[in-house]
Parts: C-alpha cells; structure tokens; sequence
C-alpha cells in the first residue's frame, strides 16, 4: 500500500486496463466516486456510447425504473448519483459519480460505502432488461431524448459555431466526433446490439476509478475488487492521435441565421499536446493570448477597441489545439479577425518579462486550488492518465517557473491558424 500517499492521487492497477485512483483527504465529509469509461471517439460507437451512458440512469434489475433508484439514493442519506457522456480530447467517456456521506459521521453499524458500491455493481452489470436485450420502452424514449439534445445545441448560437468549427476543422479526426453521437445512426441500434455492446466495453475498454475521501486506501482496494466482478479480456488501449498536423491552407467558413450578435471561433493547431515538454509554456501563451480576463485580447480588442462583447481563448490539451470565441457585430468581421492576428504576431516576436510573472503566478494559484477543487482536481490527473503520463500537480508547477519568456514566444510561432466560423 506504499504506493498510496497522503495529498493528491495516487494509482493503483485493479485488473487488466482497470485503475484505481485514490486522494485521502479529511477535508470533506463526504466520499466522491467517479468512474470514467473511455474508449477513442469512432464513428457509429459514438452514438452507442452516448445512448448507454442515458440507459445507465434508467434502472437495474433489482430496481427496473428509475423511482425506484431515486429512492434507494435518498435512503443513502440523501447520496447523489448522476451520468454524463462526455468529450476529453480525442476521447468519449461515460462518467458514472456517486457522492455519499463520509461513514465516519453515521451510526457504528451503517456501511453506506459498501452500499454506495453495491448500487454501482448493480448499475455497471445489471442494467434493466428485456428478454435478450435492453427494455425496448427506454431505448425509444432515450434515442427521442437524445435527438432533442443533439438539437439544443442549434439554439445555443456559441455552442453552436464552436461544434460547426470543430466539424469543419477536424472533419476526418476522432475530435471532430461528437459526444452525443449522430442520429441517423439510431436505425442501427436496438435493444439486443445496444446490449452487447454494454458487455463488450466492460471487458475492454480501459476503466478509470477516482476516488476522494477519508476512507482508508485498503478498504478502497477491497470495495473496487468487489467493483468490477465481469471477466475482463485484454484491454483494447484508446490510442491517441499525435497532435503534429500542420495547415496546408487556413479556410474560411461563414453561416447567415439573421442573429442580433454574430458568433466567432478560430481554431488553431498548436503541434504541442500535453506529452509535449513545450506544454508548459503553451498553457502560458494561452493564458497571455486570449485565456484570462488580463489577456492581450481582452485588453486589446474588447476593452480597448470595443470590437467584441467577450473573447477568450482555451487549449484542447490531448489534441494540440487552441480555439478562440468571440461574439461580434457583422461588420467588425475583417478587422477583429485582423487585430486577433496581430496580436499572435506580436507575441511571436515578443513577451514581457512582467505579464509573464502575471499569468505564471495566476496559474500556480489555480493548481494550489485543485486542493480544494475535486471535481478540477479529477480532470487534472484523468488528462494526464489518457496521455498515459506520470505528472503531479507539484511536476507541473515547477515546469511552470521554468518557462522563459522566449519559450512562449517560441510556442506562439508554432501556432497556425486552421480555420475560422462566423455564424451571424
């Protein structure tokens, strides 16, 4: 048990591409479990992914509906459960969480943990059924239910130009896959597939555990033991696309709805992902550029020359890719698009020694917060466990005060733009 250590996560392998991932902390009085399922975004799989993640909501068989798993939460004194289906990178992943009240506050006699494990046994391996499949009611009513999130996205303009950019950018990329999977893939998925395909992740896809709070690491290893009760094969690894790409030609892509304020992204290749020993310096130009409130582009465009509402900048670390948003009127189109580009000129050239103790400082602060940041502490080391690297917050920091300003000037020239949306 050496391998487990007081502060942030400390990993240990289950099984056959299952880890476990644990921070004892006192802190809190509450245990967060998070279980990820990861698998590469792939056509078809995508959309299956995102329908089982909705089906694990919808019951067991020891609890068919889900008023009846509702209720054994709230018996949990008041525990909540929830499942998402998202995106990191190049990756789809069903996130499974469960939080639920620390033992140590409860009765001597009450194992709400061991409960809290025994529900997620049950959801991970005894989804409500059908004769050889899934309950044919549930899979119609969530391939509807998805179909109307696939949509809302339409509604939300920024959202909107984002994924438009992304499609258009990353066409032929894992990254350019959606989360939520197509619709017209749905012909093809029913209650017997969607099942089999439930199966099959279980016994291959790699299989992340987190776990925050007081228990002890040896009773943690016991309850995940118990976890994963499924035969497990040999893991099929999600392997990552190397984030070298260079831009043939940036393109130029522009949508009319009649919006009242028009809806900006550039997506750029950077070439560095977060394997990269420029990575740091990358998270530094990005916080410079367009990243934080004290950015060149916030400074320089919004607040300076008013020529947008708001405009920030954020990295896909797994990918290598940096995307700009902006909302903007019509008619500033050229010129924002003109002034974003000179400011990365400016920052190929040239970075103070000032603004970059700034934003050195301000992303030290925000990795000593993970402390106290679960969920943000989770996505920290889940990235770096995708990119299969060894890397701590403490790792992180101290590559941080190693950036120079040349580093950063020297990454911001490795930045090309790909492509641009505007949906006005």
């Amino acid at each position: 048990m050496s391998k487990f250590e007081q502060g942030d996560f400390s990993s240990l392998c289950l099984k056959n591409g299952i880890s476990l991932h644990f921070h004892q902390t006192s802190i809190y009085k509450s245990t967060t479990v998070d279980i990820f399922i990861r698998e590469l975004l792939q056509p078809k799989r995508n959309t299956r992914m995102a329908l089982l993640g909705r089906l694990l909501e919808r019951g067991t068989q020891r609890w068919p509906d889900m008023q009846s798993m509702n209720r054994c939460v709230d018996e949990m004194y008041g525990a909540s459960y929830a499942v998402d289906v998202e995106q990191m990178g190049d990756q789809q992943l069903i996130h499974l969480s469960f939080e639920v009240i620390d033992d140590c506050f409860l009765p001597a006699d009450e194992d709400l943990l061991k409960r809290a494990f025994d529900f997620l046994q049950q959801i991970l391996y005894h989804p409500v059924r059908e004769g050889k499949g899934i309950r044919s009611d549930f899979l119609k009513q969530e391939k509807k239910a998805l179909k109307l999130r696939q949509d809302s996205i339409f509604s939300d303009k920024m959202a909107y130009a984002h994924r438009s950019c992304v499609a258009a950018m990353c066409r032929n990329e894992p990254f350019g896959l959606s989360n939520l999977g197509e619709y017209r893939d749905f012909r093809g998925i029913n209650c017997i597939n969607l099942l089999g395909f439930h199966r099959k992740i279980l016994a291959h896809n790699p299989i992340d555990v987190f776990i925050s709070g007081r228990t002890a690491p040896e009773r943690l290893l016991d309850l995940c033991s118990d976890l994963f009760t499924g035969g497990r094969q040999p893991y099929v690894n999600s392997r990552r696309i190397p984030a070298q790409k260079r831009v043939e030609s940036p393109r130029e892509v522009s949508e009319f709805q009649g919006i009242s304020q028009g809806k900006l992204v550039l997506g750029y290749r950077t070439q560095i992902d977060i394997v990269d020993p420029n990575f740091p310096a990358l998270v530094l130009f990005n916080a410079l550029f367009g990243g934080d409130a004290h950015s060149r582009l916030f400074r320089f465009i919004r607040e300076e020359e008013g020529l947008c509402y708001f405009i920030e900048s954020q990295l896909e670390p797994l990918c290598g890719l940096l995307f700009l948003n902006a909302g903007i009127e019509k008619d500033d189109y050229s010129e924002v698009n003109h002034k974003i580009g000179v400011q990365l000129d400016k920052m190929r050239m040239w970075v103070g020694a000032g603004e970059l103790e700034r934003v050195r400082s301000l992303m030290v602060k925000r990795l000593v917060a993970l402390q106290d940041d679960r969920e943000g502490l989770v996505r920290f080391y889940l990235h770096a466990r995708i990119a299969d690297l060894e890397l701590s917050r403490d790792e992180f920091r101290r590559r941080l005060e190693a950036v120079r300003c040349e580093d950063i000037s020297r990454v911001a020239r490795k930045v090309e733009l790909d492509t641009t949306f505007f949906v006005y």
